[in-house]
């Protein structure tokens, strides 16, 4: 959707399928972030953002849907800019501590034009695909942690606890 108009024929739409109000948030138009933390044995965490960069769709627009996840063809690459990575860890933390997550997750973060942050969710069971997982390739990027490694940090925190 690109104009009121069909905006407008969705919701409609949506709401004689399944005849219930229609949420609509805003589009959030800037750029989206995935973070990976775990918690380590010592409780200290270990937290790796990076830059989801989504094709640009016919409509103009980078939106990572359903296509984009299926094709693997986003970009992943490592944050520079150390004031936004800085954000990203700060606000990422914060959600998985006030969320309680246990042991390991995902955060996503999307913002807006203006440069603003938002929490979008939280992966408490995220893929661990070798090779195209966001959870294991932000540790490839930005700690050069292998899969395996990754793999076994997530293994000695459950064992750790039941010990």
């Amino acid at each position: 959707m690109t104009n009121f108009v069909e905006f407008n024929s969705k919701v409609s739409s949506l709401y004689d399928t399944f005849k219930l109000p229609i949420l609509v948030e805003d589009y959030l138009d800037g750029r989206e972030f995935t973070v990976s933390i775990i918690e380590t044995t010592n409780k200290e965490l270990i937290i790796s953002p990076i830059e989801i960069i989504p094709l640009m769709s016919t409509n103009g627009l980078r939106i990572l849907g359903e296509k984009a996840k299926k094709d693997d063809d986003e970009e992943l690459i490592e944050i520079i800019d150390t004031n936004i990575k800085l954000e990203l860890i700060k606000l990422s933390s914060k959600c998985f501590k006030e969320l309680g997550v246990r042991d390991y997750g995902r955060i996503d973060i999307k913002t807006n034009k203006k440069g603003e942050y938002f929490f979008m969710e939280a992966n408490l069971i995220p893929g661990m695909n070798k090779g195209s997982s966001y959870f294991s390739q932000a540790y490839k990027i930005n700690n050069s942690l292998t899969y395996d490694k990754v793999v076994e940090l997530l293994i000695s925190k459950g064992l750790d606890r039941i010990s």
